[in-house]
């Protein structure tokens, strides 16, 4: 009850607690422990994803005044953002990915990990492959990224 008293998703606490029962149930089956009491607790959360909330600009520039000092958070965030990409798709971008001429974001590939393996496939569906156009200062900000 007081973890749902916070301000947490459903499907952040429900992977949260699948995180936690994946580690425990590796430290059973080593011997490192003699019981994984996640197993009795009741699911906390949803796997469901309810509606997605996106940053109002409000909230978005209140982060990236922070995140400015950081350029491996900057960037991201500020491509995400502005071009709608997930993050998936967002760690599969190249600097190729990008068309400074043309002013686009090619999204062709998404990337994910499982079982301690980094992976790089298309994109869940043919709609979700895209040419996006970015807004100019958007274009600027990576220009002057990728000549630093």
């Amino acid at each position: 009850e007081i973890i749902k008293s916070n301000q947490f998703s459903d499907t952040y606490l429900y992977t949260i607690q699948a995180q936690l029962n994946a580690i425990l149930n590796y430290a059973f089956k080593k011997n490192y422990i003699s019981d994984n009491i996640v197993k009795r607790i009741t699911n906390m959360g949803n796997s469901k994803a309810s509606e997605m909330l996106i940053w109002e600009l409000e909230e978005y520039n209140q982060f990236m005044k922070y995140a400015v000092q950081y350029p491996e958070l900057y960037y991201p965030i500020l491509l995400m953002y502005w071009s709608g990409i997930r993050l998936g798709e967002m760690m599969a971008l190249k600097i190729s990915s990008i068309d400074f001429v043309a002013g686009t974001l090619f999204v062709k590939q998404t990337y994910y990990r499982k079982r301690r393996e980094d992976k790089y496939t298309t994109t869940k569906t043919d709609n979700s492959f895209r040419i996006i156009k970015l807004p100019q200062f958007v274009l600027e900000e990576m220009q002057e990224y990728v000549n630093s």
